[in-house]
């Protein structure tokens, strides 16, 4: 191998996917989904696999920790291009304005149909009652599920949402303000540290209702602090990979790599082993991100296509709607075979992932229609 000037950056591919990324966005939301749904089926490992190594997708929430992981990098991407052009905090309105328009306009949609098929499929006892409802399910419409304000969750999925956001609004400035010293040596450092915090001050990684620090802090913010930050290191130690000319031999061991690091948290996910060993499977994920991003492997040119980049987009409004489609699991498709009831189950899901993403391109244009006249109103 030998450095080069070739390849100057770890940026996704020119039209703005990454095949390997996108790929497994698709695969990790789908193991998400799967998690959910043993966590209300409580079912058993599949294939007559031994309840003593496997589960239904027990620890599944390992995917999660890949969608943080992601953002931290592409975060860093923005940050690093977007040095000196504005000030930190004009920068970072404008990045979390894009950010947050990327996810609410699909998100309110799917959260007013929730709410409408939660009073659908549970009454309640009287109109005061149906009225505390609504008040507890406020937090979640804005996303601000796990701060701390009581909340009843109507899409609880979409935590990891509302602290992905709380995350990059603090990381963001970070790394506009401090550039390297905080991709490559604050970022690492906060990861080593708060993950192996986490895992000993709760067992685990996963976890969302916790609170940490002398109960203080939400553990979901601190996760999403801390793996975001991560995810900035990973773009630095792609962007150094990039710029070496590896050979094919090199790049098939990479390839290799890749794989068995994506391979390691998706068995995990399927485990029944203790949650403290999602640690590794974290640790895991960052190595494959890192690989998949630097593009020294060989998977990238194979994946470079529209079908892949369909599902890479796909995943968000399917994650949405996920919680739409467990009101039908557990009311209309209560007494369906299990088979039939995950595959309705799923099929729902789609449905509704197609109905988030047309609605929330309509609410999406609208704001941004109504936005633009308001500053060249303000600026006239």
């Amino acid at each position: 191998m030998e450095i080069t000037k070739k390849h100057n950056s770890a940026h996704p591919t020119r039209s703005g996917r990454n095949g390997n990324i996108d790929l497994m966005r698709f695969v990790f939301c789908l193991i998400i989904i799967l998690y959910h749904i043993n966590n209300r089926l409580d079912l058993n490992p599949p294939f007559g696999l031994s309840e003593k190594y496997f589960s239904f997708c027990g620890e599944g929430r390992i995917g999660v920790e890949f969608f943080f992981v992601v953002s931290g990098y592409l975060l860093a991407v923005t940050a690093k291009k977007n040095y000196s052009t504005n000030s930190i905090a004009d920068s970072t309105k404008s990045f979390m304005y894009r950010k947050t328009m990327s996810i609410f306009p699909y998100h309110m949609f799917g959260y007013i149909v929730g709410v409408a098929l939660w009073f659908h499929f549970y009454s309640m006892p009287n109109t005061r009652a149906a009225i505390e409802k609504l008040l507890n399910m406020i937090p979640g419409f804005f996303l601000l599920q796990k701060s701390g304000i009581y909340s009843e969750e109507v899409m609880s999925a979409e935590w990891y949402l509302g602290a992905m956001l709380i995350a990059m609004l603090i990381v963001y400035p970070l790394v506009l303000k401090y550039q390297d010293k905080f991709t490559k040596i604050f970022a690492p450092v906060f990861t080593i540290i708060i993950i192996g915090y986490l895992s000993h001050a709760t067992g685990k990684l996963g976890g969302t209702n916790a609170f940490v620090f002398n109960s203080t802090v939400s553990k979901a913010y601190l996760r999403a602090f801390t793996e975001i930050c991560a995810g900035t290191f990973c773009y630095e130690v792609a962007s150094r990979l990039k710029k070496i000319k590896f050979n094919i031999f090199e790049r098939v061991l990479f390839t290799l790599a890749e794989l068995g690091c994506y391979a390691l948290p998706i068995i995990f996910a399927f485990s029944s082993f203790d949650q403290k060993y999602e640690i590794y499977a974290f640790y895991s994920l960052t190595i494959a991100i890192t690989l998949s991003f630097s593009d020294v492997g060989l998977l990238n040119s194979l994946l470079k296509n529209k079908f892949v980049y369909f599902l890479g987009n796909a995943s968000l409004y399917v994650y949405l709607a996920q919680n739409l489609a467990f009101f039908f699991m557990k009311k209309t498709f209560a007494s369906y075979p299990l088979g039939k009831k995950i595959l309705f189950t799923f099929a729902v899901d789609f449905a509704f992932a197609v109905a988030i993403k047309i609605v929330g391109d309509i609410i999406k244009k609208f704001t941004d229609k109504k936005l633009h006249t308001f500053k060249t109103e303000k600026t006239a």
